[in-house]
């Protein structure tokens, strides 16, 4: 087996600063940056990689659920071409970090600052996407003297468990209106707690990594996700993406004990009030999204205070020109802010 190694250029959009790619018998295979561990005061652990120029604009994302410290090439390819130095981090009970049980939404701030410190970030841009929209959000409410601005894509909107809708979130009818049958069976498991939805959990980490292996695209049965959806997905899976079992191994069957816990806080009073929120905030949505549907990005629009409120086209799963859109709303006016 031949096998040869080299850093790549910088030149090279397609690969991060810092990050070796290495050809096996011709193929490419890519290793991410170095994962960092740091400790938080009351003795958890949380890995983190970092991507971008180092002179970059200063963001901490909040992957979706499930997700993880682990970016791909797509991902990568935004970031080098956006000027920002983003840090990825794998929430309590994801990849390499330890669980938090019983953990809230607004809970993830406290991590957030232990990561930041380490970095010597005083301040910093912070975005999430799908479940780590509401963590986003939440670092912004919680600390404004830090986030200069937070973009929120394709966010769920609060549960409201009693009742019909209100300023505190969705009521049971509106929240599942327009939601996959899929996605609604995960929620109303959440619901009832780990111990109802971990086999579910399971199941779907399963059929996802079969279907990865196989070198299918994960288009799980029960779904219906939009036709917008359904071609970013086979458009991505198209695409040669070096690593791609291994973030799959990552996502999908490493870190059941976080996606657990993500879908059960989200389910739960978030810890936090939106009216709270006074740095500037982006909502970036699409009409066609059927995980987090249009009834979700309503309600939010009327609840965050001075929120910019920004369409994209398709549905749940951004585009790269989707995600440039953001992190240059991100960065933009915000040089004097550092």
């Amino acid at each position: 087996m031949s096998r040869s190694t080299s850093h790549a250029s910088t030149s090279d959009a397609s690969w991060p600063l810092d990050a070796t790619l290495i050809v096996v018998d011709d193929t490419p295979v890519w290793t991410p940056p170095p994962t960092h561990t740091v400790s938080t005061p009351d003795g958890r652990v949380l890995q983190y990689c970092l991507y971008g120029p180092e002179d970059g604009y200063p963001v901490i994302d909040h992957h979706g659920t499930p997700g993880g410290r682990l970016a791909g090439p797509r991902f990568l390819d935004v970031v080098t071409r956006s000027g920002v130095r983003i840090l990825c981090y794998d929430r309590p009970g994801y990849g390499g970090s330890t669980r938090h049980l019983g953990r809230s939404v607004a809970d993830v701030t406290d991590d957030v600052a232990v990561l930041a410190d380490a970095q010597g970030w005083d301040r910093f841009i912070t975005v999430g996407g799908s479940g780590g929209a509401p963590h986003a959000l939440a670092c912004a409410a919680r600390r404004p003297d830090r986030v200069i601005r937070c973009a929120a894509i394709a966010c769920p909107a609060p549960y409201v468990a009693d009742g019909g809708d209100g300023p505190a979130g969705l009521g049971p009818a509106s929240f599942f209106t327009g939601m996959s049958p899929g996605e609604v069976a995960e929620t109303k498991a959440a619901l009832l707690g780990e111990a109802a939805y971990r086999p579910l959990v399971e199941q779907i980490g399963r059929e996802v990594m079969a279907n990865t292996e196989a070198g299918e695209p994960n288009i799980l049965p029960g779904y219906e996700l939009s036709d917008a959806d359904i071609a970013e997905i086979r458009r991505a899976f198209a695409e040669p993406s070096p690593g791609r079992l291994d973030r799959a191994r990552a996502m999908w069957l490493d870190s059941h004990d976080g996606w657990i816990d993500d879908m059960v806080a989200m389910t739960r009073p978030w810890g936090f009030d939106l009216a709270e929120l006074r740095v500037p905030v982006s909502l970036w949505y699409g009409l066609d999204d059927v995980l987090c549907p249009a009834t979700h990005s309503e309600w939010l629009l009327r609840h965050i205070p001075g929120v910019d409120g920004r369409q994209l086209p398709g549905g749940h799963l951004p585009s790269e020109d989707s995600f440039a859109e953001v992190l240059r709303w991100t960065v933009a006016q915000a040089g004097g802010e550092f």
